[in-house]
């Protein structure tokens, strides 16, 4: 077999190719290398006062649109009837407790894991599977919501159900 020539690595035609895992590594380093250039950081620091403009707009109150609705006009205007609140108002007990039972379930489990982890990936799946906690307590923490409206019969918002610490839990 001939000798190959000598060829300098600008040639890409030249270069012999080589898939699999070195070159996606390699793709992904230009990639990544082209995501922090100068221009993209300067980029991001000449954009960030409009974007927060947005965020700050976006977190402004609203003015009222007209006097809070009624509790009982608003139920009867949906069609339920006190039977049909205290169905709802049991279920979304129910559902309370055991999204809050599943979160303490789930940040038991990474306590667990995180104790006996023998590695850097056991210990990163601990800290992982404790994150599952999160939705579990915002559904949680929805459901006692809607229950506390139910059982006080009024349509308070976020803000009033968590100036009263004592109605969180159903």
């Amino acid at each position: 077999m001939p000798p190959r020539p000598q060829t300098d690595r600008t040639n890409q035609d030249a270069a012999p190719r080589r898939g699999g895992i070195a070159a996606a590594g390699r793709g992904l380093t230009r990639y990544a290398g082209r995501l922090v250039s100068a221009d993209a950081v300067l980029s991001l620091g000449r954009n960030a006062y409009r974007w927060g403009g947005v965020i700050f707009t976006l977190r402004r109150r609203l003015p009222p649109t007209g006097p809070a609705p009624d509790f009982e006009a608003e139920m009867r205007r949906l069609g339920l009837s006190p039977r049909d609140l205290d169905k709802r108002r049991t279920q979304l007990e129910i559902e309370t407790w055991s999204m809050f039972a599943l979160a303490v379930l789930a940040i038991a489990w990474a306590v667990r894991s995180l104790l006996v982890a023998g590695g850097f990936s056991q210990i990163v799946f601990a800290l992982a599977s404790g994150l599952v906690a999160l939705p579990l307590t915002a559904l949680a923490a929805s459901a006692a919501f809607r229950h506390w409206q139910i059982r006080t019969r009024r349509l308070g918002g976020w803000e009033e159900w968590l100036r009263t610490p004592g109605e969180w839990l159903p």
